[in-house]
């Protein structure tokens, strides 16, 4: 008898098999949606990731359609669009923001930063919404790029809860940072991400962005968006949207507090 785990590997392996077959697994092929297009300006581009998690043998999970949609690349997308919008860099620099879903969407890390170094344009990588399962995978994805002299930002839950319910950097966090990793803790909005966008142009990133103690106003922030391309990656092409933050509860076994 399979049991459920079981069960789910198998279809996950099988989807693979059939769709290597048959030429599908080219579709998630997701380097083409980065503009790579001459300009007349220095081009930077903000590559918004949302990583997948590893399944027990080691695999990324991924699929050629997508359940669910992820809010926070919705979230931080809509906010870098804002950002190249106001032209935070100045007139002479156009920033170009794709964004992927590691759940239907495959990059090839290498030959997007060949390309990129081959035209002379620059880049930031984030890795938003990133969970404590998710973490391995976007360590190793962030390896790739750095490898490749391209600046990595970390976001999300991991970071952020670790900070909150632990009070610091525990070893994992560490030793990102150690590989030259900067780490984001907190909301980005309010000019916060304007930050992380200015210094790694300037080659200066920090190690860590703190602002788990400062909450921020949501009335008039960038609305959460995410690309139609990527949207079309999900069953039904749907999107969601969270209509709020945080929890006015705070129980003891509970993590949304610190977290959401």
């Amino acid at each position: 008898m399979h049991t459920p785990r079981k069960k789910a590997a198998y279809l996950n392996a099988v989807q693979f098999k059939v769709g290597n077959a048959f030429g599908w697994r080219g579709t998630l092929n997701a380097n083409s949606r980065v503009d790579i297009s001459e300009s007349p300006c220095q081009v930077f581009h903000l590559l918004l990731i949302k990583p997948t998690r590893y399944d027990d043998e080691g695999y990324p999970i991924q699929w050629v359609r997508s359940s669910i949609p992820s809010n926070s690349l919705a979230c931080l997308n809509g906010i870098a669009l804002d950002v190249a919008a106001r032209r935070i860099l100045g007139a002479d620099v156009d920033i170009r923001i794709s964004t992927f879903d590691e759940a239907c969407d495959v990059i090839n890390v290498d030959a997007l930063a060949n390309t990129l170094k081959r035209i002379g344009h620059r880049a930031l990588v984030c890795m938003a919404g990133v969970q404590s399962n998710q973490f391995p995978r976007t360590i190793d994805v962030s390896k790739r790029f750095i490898q490749h002299g391209i600046p990595v930002c970390i976001g999300g839950f991991h970071v952020s809860g670790v900070l909150s319910v632990v009070g610091k950097l525990t070893e994992e966090l560490v030793a990102a940072q150690n590989l030259g990793i900067s780490l984001f803790a907190g909301e980005a909005e309010s000019g916060r991400f304007d930050d992380v966008v200015k210094d790694a142009w300037n080659h200066q990133l920090k190690p860590l962005y703190e602002y788990q103690n400062a909450m921020v106003s949501l009335e008039n922030q960038p609305q959460p968006v995410l690309p139609t391309e990527l949207v079309k990656r999900n069953f039904g092409s749907i999107s969601t949207i969270d209509l709020g933050r945080g929890c006015p509860f705070q129980c003891s076994f509970c993590c949304a507090e610190f977290i959401y």
